[in-house]
């Protein structure tokens, strides 16, 4: 006979990023209750403790990237408005195409009436947010926030293309505090070093 002290679940509670107002955690968690235990019943495993990790569930929603445009054009019939962020900042759609919604953070309460492509400064054709996302009408100098990017967000950010990442930045009400400061053009050089043996 085998009395368990721990279930161990695991990872991979997420959220639903196509609708961040939807939550089915207890619809879950009662689910998956019931057949545990009618399990760990019918096997006589004892009293064991549930572990397992909600991951992006806890952090996804924390945090938002906020990017400038830095202007609006046209390409072969597609209206793209290219912003100040890229791929290096943010991994998760030019990795594995991760939807993310994206709103106009200045003009959140005009209509969404037009549809445009959004994609980064870097030279790599992955550079792309996301395409057919409903926006007003955008213009050069607007902000546009990407939200739920607290998973995965800054842990995979990088300096490809010699680019530093940007400052991170906590609110809570009225208070604001920088948690990272952004990164300067010394800061991606500041490791590197030449042999000795290198004529300069």
């Amino acid at each position: 006979k085998v009395i368990l002290d721990y279930i161990d679940l695991g990872g991979g509670l997420g959220i639903f990023y196509k609708d961040s107002k939807k939550d089915c955690i207890k619809e879950y968690a009662s689910t998956l209750l019931n057949v545990l235990k009618r399990r760990i019943d019918e096997l006589e495993l004892g009293e064991p403790k549930l572990v397992f990790e909600p991951g992006r569930y806890l952090v996804a929603d924390s945090s938002i990237l906020l990017t400038r445009v830095n202007y609006v054009k046209k390409i072969f019939g597609r209206r793209w408005a290219l912003v100040d962020a890229g791929m290096n900042d943010f991994m998760r759609p030019a990795f594995y195409g991760a939807y993310h919604e994206i709103v106009a953070a200045n003009k959140a309460s005009q209509p969404r009436s037009k549809r445009y492509d959004v994609g980064g400064p870097i030279c790599e054709s992955s550079d792309v947010f996301r395409r057919e996302v409903e926006l007003p009408e955008i213009s050069q100098g607007d902000l546009l926030a990407i939200l739920d990017v607290g998973a995965y967000g800054i842990s995979m950010s990088n300096q490809y293309n010699m680019r530093p990442r940007p400052p991170m930045v906590l609110l809570d009400g009225l208070k604001v505090g920088i948690i990272r400061k952004g990164e300067k053009y010394e800061d991606l050089v500041s490791n590197d070093r030449i042999p000795d043996w290198i004529d300069p």
